[in-house]
């Protein structure tokens, strides 16, 4: 799976299953300016998770500060995820 692909999985999750309506997602942008809170965040992940049977440990996989964790940085640990399984 590569960035694109990924990028596509987070918007179709973020715009179907939770409702969320994000058209232009740049990997640049943190999650809060993209409208993603913690419970969204958690919720993302446990769709990803089933979806490509992957574990993401958020304490390992996204350290830092919340605020500044960026779409990029998501779409990176999913990819390492993919890659490793």
């Amino acid at each position: 799976m590569n960035k694109d692909e990924t990028m596509i999985m987070i918007k179709e999750i973020l715009n179907s299953e939770l409702e969320l309506n994000i058209s232009d997602v740049n990997s640049e942008n943190t999650l809060l300016e993209l409208g993603i809170d913690s419970i969204i965040l958690m919720t993302l992940i446990v769709y990803l998770e089933d979806r490509l049977s992957i574990e993401i440990d958020i304490t390992e996989d996204l350290i830092g500060d919340y605020s500044n964790i960026k779409a990029d940085t998501v779409i990176s640990s999913i990819i390492r995820k993919c890659v490793c399984n």
